[in-house]
């Protein structure tokens, strides 16, 4: 298996620690066309099991444990004080289920999506109000503040947008993994292809995980115990065709209403930003009127 490359200084995150990176096989071209379950199987041969995870490691490392840190109902004692939420659509009086849970998103997909969007507004007009204390002229300064409002809303609009189109193409991956993993012999991708899907597939399953940890208040050793579960879950033991693929299938699944639920959450900031934009429209209209005049 060829090594992940790491320049100097760089470490492997914690959630990337037991994903199976990309390799060559020995008979197998990558031009080749190959079953996922064949790649898998492939890809596990020469990894090293020793280490075996307890009882424990790998009780957290099923998915409905996983699922449980991923949704938090407003119910749940964690759901005020939970770390990366998005509350966005919970109503308490409604079940808890389908989209209204709080959902917990990773640490670098959280900003695009949190900020409440009038208090986005609110905040950028307050802090262009503060750069132009020393302008006397009200009318500019209401403008400027007005239009500082709307770009940032606006580009707010255009980053979820941008995020919601990834999300989006990663649920369309996971369905033609997940539709593979149901062929015992017909290979419908290149190795070159179907192993960086392979790669990319085993980090969202050990992100998830990662996530679903945060709320669990897991330590140092439970969470490395966790990810070395993942992995021996995918890749490990004297596995059947059939057993291999129910797994991946599983947390394939897991991992694609993830990314449902995050889209969710997206769409409704998104709508919310949109309306607040509303507001701010006059003052991108007065400033490109200004501009042709």
């Amino acid at each position: 298996m060829a090594e992940q490359n790491l320049s100097d200084g760089q470490i492997v995150l914690p959630r990337f620690s037991e994903v199976v990176q990309a390799g060559s096989y020995q008979g197998v071209g990558e031009e080749d066309r190959i079953t996922l379950g064949r790649l898998i199987r492939l890809a596990g041969e020469p990894l090293d099991f020793t280490f075996e995870p307890s009882i424990e490691d790998f009780d957290h490392s099923a998915i409905p444990a996983i699922e449980r840190g991923l949704y938090i109902p407003y119910y749940d004692t964690r759901y005020q004080s939970a770390k990366q939420i998005i509350r966005l659509g919970v109503r308490p009086d409604m079940p808890a289920n389908g989209g209204n849970v709080g959902v917990v998103f990773p640490a670098d997909e959280y900003h695009i999506v949190a900020r409440n969007a009038r208090d986005l507004a609110t905040h950028t007009e307050a802090r262009t109000r503060r750069a132009n204390e020393s302008n006397d002229d009200r009318d500019e300064v209401r403008q400027k503040a007005g239009r500082s409002a709307a770009h940032v809303l606006a580009g707010k609009i255009a980053g979820m947008a941008r995020f919601k189109a990834e999300l989006l193409s990663d649920q369309k991956m996971l369905r033609g993994l997940y539709r593979d993993l149901g062929s015992s012999w017909i290979g419908h991708y290149k190795v070159k292809n179907l192993e960086r899907h392979r790669v990319a597939t085993d980090e969202k399953i050990h992100e998830a995980a990662e996530v679903s940890s945060i709320n669990w208040n897991f330590g140092t050793g439970a969470v490395k115990g966790l990810h070395k579960a993942i992995k021996r879950n995918l890749y490990g033991g004297n596995k059947t065709h059939a057993e291999i693929a129910r797994t991946w299938r599983d947390y394939i699944t897991m991992v694609g209403l993830y990314a449902g639920a995050k889209i969710l959450k997206v769409e409704l900031s998104q709508n919310m930003s949109e309306t607040e934009l509303e507001k701010y429209e006059p003052f991108l209209i007065a400033q490109n009127e200004q501009q042709a005049a």
